[in-house]
């Protein structure tokens, strides 16, 4: 597959060929639709702590189409063909930071717990949206009434 791949700070991404990431039993492979960039890519791709390693296929944010079911989802809520999105975890490992590669890729994998459909309603485009919009209504929902607050 091509991937747009981190080379190192102050480098610009490179489009290179990638081996299409493998699948266990309990994830599923996406062909990628959308895939937005957010401040916390840029943030990983400076000389620092936070910094990811280089040759990292970032995105965290998007949206795709399941290409393949690992075997134990054969079957179930999922087919393959389905248009998806999912929360940018496998257990505890981000995808788009290091091991796992993300949505600048052709391919990504994911895990299935964290995945939803996407309503016929919904373009693939617009739901590429649904992880960054989840992240602001969390921190609403954290800050509680702002009635009366100063800032």
């Amino acid at each position: 597959m091509q991937a747009a791949v981190f080379m190192g700070p102050d480098q610009p991404l490179r489009v290179i060929q990638q081996p299409i990431p493998v699948i266990d039993d309990q994830q599923m492979l996406l062909r990628v639709s959308f895939c937005g960039i957010c401040g916390t890519d840029l943030h990983a791709t400076r000389e620092g702590p936070f910094m990811v390693p280089r040759n990292t296929v970032l995105g965290h944010e998007f949206s795709g189409e399941i290409s393949a079911l690992g075997a134990g989802l054969e079957g179930g809520e999922f087919a393959v063909g389905d248009r998806v999105i999912s929360l940018p975890y496998i257990g505890e490992q981000l995808i788009g930071f290091g091991d796992n590669p993300g949505g600048y890729g052709e391919y990504l994998r994911v895990g299935h717990a964290l995945v939803l459909k996407i309503p016929e309603a919904i373009s693939d485009r617009d739901a590429a949206l649904v992880e960054p919009l989840a992240v602001g209504l969390h921190a609403v929902d954290k800050a509680g009434s702002v009635v009366g607050k100063i800032f």
